[in-house]
């Protein structure tokens, strides 16, 4: 009888250790899946490609918020396919002040709209897009780096009040 239970007990460890990877062979494959998506993001941000995103997004939620409190690290991937390596960490910083990664903020006192709080009342017209556009996250993360090529941090309230200077 002993035996029995020992060969069950050490069959179902050697079921789970083989059936199943290591948690940090997961992460480690997540990691590399997201360098490759930024890559080919890098080129052109598609619908099947940001539908993967999402995909990967609800099935391992728990490797998109693992380094946050908040939803802002969510957006690193989408951040990183439009903004360069060096200024994703400081895109983030603002965007966590601006709006929490709430894509859905609304300012009551502005017509900012979206992750960035872009200005709709200036930018929608700018760009040719309308205001309810900027809730899209990727016309708002897209918008913002092309905001930014044009005025630098300086478009963002909290850079100009000393906030996410130190992040590059």
């Amino acid at each position: 009888m002993r035996r029995f239970v020992l060969s069950l007990v050490v069959g179902a460890v050697f079921f789970t250790l083989t059936a199943q990877p290591a948690f940090g062979d997961e992460v480690e494959n997540l990691d590399i899946w997201m360098q490759e998506w930024v890559s080919q993001a890098d080129v052109t941000l598609t619908d099947a490609l940001f539908a993967e995103l999402q995909e990967v997004r609800e099935r391992h939620p728990w490797y998109f918020s693992q380094n946050s409190d908040t939803d802002v690290e969510y957006w690193r991937p989408l951040v990183a396919a439009y903004w360069p390596a060096d200024t994703v960490d400081q895109a983030l910083c603002l965007l966590a002040l601006e709006s929490g990664g709430n894509p859905n903020a609304d300012n009551p006192d502005s017509t900012a709209h979206g992750l960035f709080q872009i200005l709709a009342s200036l930018w929608a017209p700018h760009f040719g897009v309308s205001p309810d556009d900027l809730f899209d996250p990727v016309v708002n993360v897209k918008l913002a780096r092309q905001i930014y090529d044009l005025q630098g941090w300086n478009a963002w309230s909290p850079y100009l009040r000393g906030f996410c200077q130190d992040e590059t």
